[in-house]
């Protein structure tokens, strides 16, 4: 009998253990996956699906979706950025048409089709000019950085990076200057100027 007791005790305690450990464990594997972008990607698909009206709500749905899949599927990123620059073209709003021809433009640039890039870019640069939105003309000259960068042109994408910075930048423009300076200076670096990378 002290023996079954002892082994009945032992089941009991495996058994409160277990339940303990799936309090915990389920519920963080459960927001785990909430934050998985796989989760995001099909809610914002389903998002999507109950909002079929075209405006600046759907638009937004679609930049974001586009922004998801592009960490898990780069290839998958392109078709909602095409959507999202068809609809703001048709809904008319010049910052939401920059900002997805900027998007569309990042897709190309992640998978290095720098020629397909530069169209889209060149045309979100245009709109950000006509806008007068300093931020949104860092970021062109940011990406043209890049893309000179990834092609080897140092002293190219060096220039872009210190046109960017000469933008006067307040508020929430100060990212961007940021992101330049340390752009400009990694080229610095790899030029073999180490002064003004130390600045």
């Amino acid at each position: 009998m002290a023996v079954y007791g002892r082994c009945l005790l032992s089941f009991r305690i495996y058994v409160s253990c277990w339940l303990l450990g799936a309090c915990f464990v389920l519920p963080w594997q459960a927001a785990a996956q909430d934050r998985s972008p796989f989760h995001a990607i099909d809610s914002l698909q389903a998002l999507l699906r109950a909002h079929p009206r075209p405006d600046t709500i759907r638009l937004e749905l679609l930049n974001r979706l586009g922004e998801e899949l592009l960490e898990v599927d780069t290839r998958a990123a392109g078709a909602p950025r095409r959507e999202a620059l068809r609809q703001a073209a048709r809904v008319r709003y010049r910052d939401l048409l920059a900002e997805a021809l900027l998007s569309l433009a990042d897709y190309h640039i992640a998978l290095a089709q720098y020629d397909s890039a530069r169209e889209p870019l060149e045309a979100s640069r245009r709109e950000f000019a006509r806008l007068h939105d300093l931020g949104g003309q860092m970021r062109g000259l940011g990406r043209l950085a890049r893309i000179a960068d990834q092609q080897g042109r140092l002293a190219e994408a060096l220039e872009y990076c210190l046109r960017g910075m000469a933008i006067s930048s307040t508020g929430n423009e100060r990212r961007f200057h940021t992101s330049l300076k340390i752009h400009a200076a990694s080229l610095y670096t790899r030029l073999g100027e180490f002064g003004p990378a130390r600045q």
